[in-house]
Formats: C-alpha cells, structure tokens, sequence
C-alpha cells in the first residue's frame, strides 16, 4: 500500500480561470507530492480537525501511525500501535475526535470499536459493538458526545461518549432496517441528530437519532420505541 500527498491547487485555479478557453488543457499525469510505502494493503485514514496536518492510518495488519504533514511530505508524528483484536484483524475506518485533538477512534473486522489517546501506548477502550465486521464510523462534528458505527450485520449502533465514561458498554440505540451489510453512515452538519446510512442492499436511509430510535439499549432491551425514519 502506498500513501500519496496531492497538490491540486494550480489544476483547480486553471479550471476556473479563462486561461483554460486559449491554452490547450494539459494532460499530464499529475504527480503526488509525497508518496510513502505502506507493509500492507489499506482502507483507514482520516484527517484531524482540530490539529492541522494530522493525519491517522490504519491498515489490514491491524497497525495505526498517526502522521504530520510537512513541506517535504509526512513525518511520523507517533509511534505505531497495534489494534487489540483477535485473529489478525483489519482497520476498516478510523476517525478523529472533532473537538480533542488526541483522541480517535477506529473500527475492526473483529466486529470491535476502540478508542486511543495518542498519548497513551494502550488503547483507552475497547467495545464489541457488532457480531461481524465493523465496516463505518462516524463522529458527530455537532453533538461531539455520538459515534455511530455500522457493521457487516446489517445494524446502524449510535453510542453516546459519556454514558461510556461512566461504565455502560451498550449502545444509545441501534437501528436494523437494511437487509445488507452497511457500507457507509454519515452525521448531517446542520441537524446534530440527523444520521444517514447506505448498505449493500441499495438502499439510502436517514433517522433522528435524539428520539432514541428503534430500540434505546439503556432502557429495558426488549422496550421497542416509535421510529424515528425519515426518509428511505
């Protein structure tokens, strides 16, 4: 695997300038800016938005570096660390925290989310959150506190931050409407609790997550509330 850095800032501003009406367009390949040789194959990597230039990597092997741009391309900014899953599992996503700036969280083929602080060797915490592969996360940049997650299980899990502080391992609430395996989910910016997922069987769907969805996992499990689906 390997990690490119791009600069496409003179493409784009000969885009939208009127150079492009008189000069032939050049169809060059473009060449990355940095280029750095991964062990293995790769699916994870986020950047932060509260650090400039950070970025996080995970791979198949189970390794995540935490990288900082520079002129010349990456320096490894902190050490590598070693997912804490079972059988050699992979990194499938990772993501920052949008407000510290030392924490980020990953997802595993082991069906496991863990959290890491970056100044700390061992992973901070670790939940089974699904029963097969953790394919997505996303961390909400507007209620900071929630993290959904989606698996090869079909489920949609939305976790809130601070209940896990104090000692609960279960999920704020879960939604199991797809019939495939969820290939991405994804917070509105502009309506906190709005959460979007996709999956395998074709299909878009969008709830409101502050009504506590299809099930709240803190209430009594078999306690099954209105939905909350806005769209599908």
């Amino acid at each position: 695997m390997y990690m490119r850095k791009w600069n496409l800032v003179c493409r784009w501003k000969f885009v939208l300038s009127t150079a492009h009406l008189l000069t032939p367009l050049d169809h060059s390949v473009p060449q990355p800016m940095f280029c750095q040789d991964h062990p293995c194959e790769g699916y994870a990597l986020d950047w932060s938005h509260t650090v400039e230039g950070n970025l996080v990597v995970g791979n198949c092997r189970g390794d995540i570096s935490v990288w900082q741009a520079a002129e010349a391309g990456f320096i490894v900014k902190a050490e590598r660390w070693q997912h804490p899953c079972r059988g050699g599992a992979s990194v499938e996503d990772i993501q920052w925290s949008p407000t510290e700036p030392e924490v980020f969280a990953c997802a595993a083929t082991d069906g496991t989310v863990a959290f890491w602080d970056v100044r700390q060797s061992n992973c901070a915490l670790q939940l089974q959150a699904h029963d097969a592969d953790v394919n997505v996360l996303s961390w909400n940049r507007t209620v900071d506190h929630m993290l959904a997650s989606g698996g090869d299980d079909g489920i949609v899990a939305v976790w809130d931050l601070r209940m896990l502080q104090q000692g609960h391992r279960a999920p704020f609430s879960r939604f199991q409407y797809h019939q495939g395996p969820i290939t991405s989910v994804d917070w509105n910016p502009h309506e906190g609790f709005e959460l979007a997922s996709c999956s395998e069987d074709n299909q878009v769907s969008g709830r409101d997550t502050g009504g506590w969805g299809e099930q709240c996992m803190l209430c009594a499990p078999t306690l099954m509330l209105p939905t909350t689906c806005l769209y599908v």
